[in-house]
């Protein structure tokens, strides 16, 4: 069994009109830093491109169909991720179960598509030799340079492992989707360098990073450069970003109270 690693910042996701964001969950609102993630802000800067475009235009049944095929395709991900984190903790994973998906409340069966992603995973960590360090971390920290945040995007790392041979430290995003070189390999750019600031001290820094495409039983592990000068790929989105979401405001929109959204477990009458 591995123990799972524990954010610095115990922090909680919301989402808005732009997307998700990370905020302080001991802190309260209005002094919160809200942080956007790195996949909304890359979302908002990097155009799909025409093919998305008109495979989105044309599905059969229109928007309504196309949402539920979206939502389940992201449920069906979020099920892997969950699933796989509890096969590396706990050393095993019962498939014949329910999957409870914690953002509704339901319980779902587990497909014969997750099953098989499950055994590519078995399939890659048979094929390597590593040590897990953390599972789904979120990466968030609001350090202040004159008072502004420094790292002004957040996200949630699947795996940091090291290489038990070469000990180099490695960040790797699962993928249940297609390859798309320019989102993936900036979001996981973006992590590293969180990475880096907020545990390389203790951990060490990230010296690879790679996203792992799971399909059926097979597995692909794709990983990409991380030189000093790559780090200006994702820096240059920021400014970009920025621009786009405040739209000529001058400012950010305004964040509302999370909080607002939570109804009371017991509702009790006032005794007269």
């Amino acid at each position: 069994m591995t123990k799972k690693l524990q954010p610095k910042i115990a922090v909680l996701r919301g989402n808005d009109q732009v997307g998700r964001y990370y905020y302080q969950q001991d802190t309260r609102h209005p002094d919160r830093d809200y942080i956007y993630s790195s996949t909304t802000i890359i979302n908002n800067v990097l155009s799909k491109g025409e093919h998305f475009i008109k495979w989105a235009a044309n599905f059969p049944g229109g928007y309504a169909a196309l949402q539920e095929y979206v939502n389940f395709r992201a449920m069906i991900g979020t099920m892997t991720h969950d699933l796989t984190e509890q096969l590396l903790l706990d050393g095993s994973v019962q498939t014949t179960g329910k999957w409870l998906d914690t953002e509704t409340g339901e319980q779902h069966d587990i497909p014969r598509e997750v099953v098989k992603r499950l055994i590519g995973f078995t399939n890659f960590w048979k094929d390597h030799n590593y040590e897990v360090i953390a599972t789904e971390i979120m990466l968030y920290d609001n350090f202040k340079d004159e008072g502004k945040i420094v790292f002004n995007w957040a996200g949630t790392a699947d795996f940091i492992f090291r290489d038990k041979k070469t000990k180099k430290l490695c960040l790797f995003d699962l993928k249940t989707g297609s390859e798309h070189y320019v989102p993936q390999y900036l979001q996981l750019l973006s992590y590293k360098i969180l990475w880096d600031f907020i545990y390389g001290r203790e951990h060490g820094k990230i010296d690879e990073i790679g996203c792992l495409f799971i399909k059926n039983e097979k597995y692909k592990l794709k990983k990409y450069n991380t030189d000093e000068s790559s780090l200006d790929d994702w820096t240059s989105v920021l400014p970009l970003f920025d621009l786009q979401v405040k739209n000529g405001r001058k400012k950010l929109p305004a964040f509302k109270d999370p909080d607002l959204d939570i109804l009371p477990e017991t509702i009790t009458l006032e005794e007269k």
